[in-house]
């Protein structure tokens, strides 16, 4: 108990690692601990190990057939693999003994957007609201099924409403950036992403979210920046490494800086196209070719519809003297999505490519 409570409070902290190795101590003293097995099985979900994380669900919920904990775990799981109909049955068992549970309405709210259902659940929210006025969360969830419902001024009253209530709601600053986003006002919504950040400086999800729109905008400086706070918050969080890695190997960052970003994301997430592409572009990058096409090709081979792997492969594969590989990659990249973020690289290495083997 002690470890698994140590747990807890370490994934509250954002320190998720760390969480990991409690829960799985406190599964060495006390194996088929079904609250253990339902934390670990978030924290995988986290980390996008969906198998694994149903499989610690359907454990924990085993040992504890009531356990509105498991449940929910095994919920998050389902939903994770694109199960909405289960997903919606298992939330509606964690309902049914828990009738606000902010966890399965929050779960049920991203089910209905699935399956169209959200007018139908923002009037549930709205009557459970109406008995308990005073609930931050229960008005940011109904801000959330406004947003989704395109009802942005409503969506908005109902954030407002929340952080009148409580001005640490968590998300609150988030949705209030989405409603910004959606009225086509992006300094307004950066503002409610640093407000969010301010709020809760341990989310790493509105950094990135920050990260995305400066990328969006080329003020790549801005970007690096915000990314680099995001990474000294958990510099375990793949994802944050891996974005950082390329923002230095693409946009002025030092390169043996963005190999070594490179490579710890790819040890925190083996089995990931996303860092596999990064880390083969970091060796690209250093001069290391064929170590690049080792990771490149297997990005692509584990993620075939996304244009920018095959571009990375082609343009390793020319940069090695093999032009029919270097094409081959290139065209089906193009082929993918002719108007991808390098697609004018594409084509433009493609014809220097020709002109060159015809002469």
């Amino acid at each position: 108990q002690a470890y698994y409570y140590l747990g807890a409070a370490q994934k509250f902290a954002g320190q998720t690692d760390a969480a990991s190795s409690s829960f799985h101590h406190a599964l060495e003293l006390s194996p088929k601990m079904p609250e253990a097995e339902a934390a670990l099985a978030s924290l995988d979900l986290q980390q996008r190990q969906d198998d694994e994380a149903m499989r610690l669900a359907e454990e924990a919920l085993a040992g504890n057939p009531n356990s509105s904990q498991a449940k929910g775990a095994r919920a998050r799981a389902l939903l994770a693999k694109g199960d909405t109909r289960q997903a919606e049955a298992a939330v509606e068992a964690v309902l049914k003994k828990v009738p606000d549970s902010p966890t399965a309405l929050a779960m049920l709210v991203k089910i209905s957007v699935a399956e169209g259902k959200t007018a139908a659940v923002a009037e549930r929210i709205n009557g459970l609201v109406q008995q308990n006025p005073q609930n931050a969360g229960l008005h940011l969830l109904l801000a959330v099924c406004y947003f989704n419902l395109k009802q942005l001024d409503k969506a908005e009253a109902s954030v407002r409403q929340a952080l009148r209530l409580d001005p640490k709601t968590p998300d609150a600053y988030t949705v209030l950036a989405n409603i910004e986003f959606g009225r086509g006002a992006p300094e307004a919504a950066k503002q409610d992403l640093r407000n969010a950040i301010a709020a809760h400086p341990r989310t790493l999800t509105n950094y990135m979210a920050l990260v995305r729109q400066y990328e969006k905008e080329n003020n790549w400086e801005e970007a690096r920046k915000v990314c680099e706070r995001a990474h000294e918050v958990d510099p375990a969080a793949a994802g944050v490494t891996d974005e950082l890695a390329f923002l230095y190997l693409e946009h002025g960052g030092d390169v043996n800086v963005g190999l070594s970003l490179a490579q710890a994301a790819r040890q925190n997430l083996p089995d990931s196209p996303m860092t596999a592409d990064t880390l083969g572009w970091a060796y690209y990058k250093r001069g290391s070719a064929d170590l690049a096409i080792k990771e490149l090709t297997e990005a692509a081979r584990e993620a075939p519809d996304n244009p920018i792997y095959r571009y990375h492969l082609g343009m390793v594969y020319l940069a090695t003297h093999r032009p029919g590989l270097g094409r081959e990659n290139l065209k089906a990249a193009l082929q993918k999505d002719p108007h991808f973020l390098y697609a004018a690289n594409a084509r433009q290495a493609l014809t220097s490519a020709s002109n060159t083997t015809s002469r």
